[in-house]
């Protein structure tokens, strides 16, 4: 409907994040609440490829689960260590992950700090917003040829 490329769910990169890591690796998906991130949601975003996908949520942590409980409020540093600690043990059980896509929107806050915690690129709605951005926006090239 708009003349601008529209992306209404950070799941949208999963397919080329797939396509970015080496193929016997897996996505990992922290989300607010895993049992929400149904197959269907996965297909629309145009997800065809589901087996490699790790998913964890964070619904019965005890600061950040007020994002999915719409508490209203929360000690961010407790909420930051809850999601640091989701995505090591995350990749402390699956160690064959690739990458993690932050699937929710309040977590992209915590992208440096998961990043930092387990050395594996971290993708969420910040890097498609720059993605589109970039895309639409384009800038001179300026370098070396």
């Amino acid at each position: 409907a708009l003349d601008v490329p529209v992306a209404m769910s950070s799941l949208v990169q999963i397919p080329l994040i797939q396509a970015t890591i080496k193929p016997d690796q897996k996505v990992g998906i922290l989300t607010a609440n895993g049992t929400a991130l149904s197959t269907e949601l996965l297909c629309n975003c145009g997800v065809t490829r589901i087996d490699n996908l790790v998913v964890k949520g964070a619904q019965d942590t005890k600061e950040f689960s007020a994002v999915v409980d719409n508490r209203g409020n929360f000690n961010n540093a407790v909420a930051r260590e809850e999601i640091v600690g989701l995505a090591k043990d995350m990749m402390s059980e699956n160690p064959d992950i690739g990458a993690i896509l932050l699937e929710c929107s309040d977590m992209p806050p915590y992208a440096a700090y998961i990043q930092e915690a387990v050395q594996s690129p971290i993708f969420d709605f910040i890097t498609l917003i720059k993605w589109l951005h970039n895309a639409t926006m384009q800038k001179p090239y300026s370098g070396w040829m």
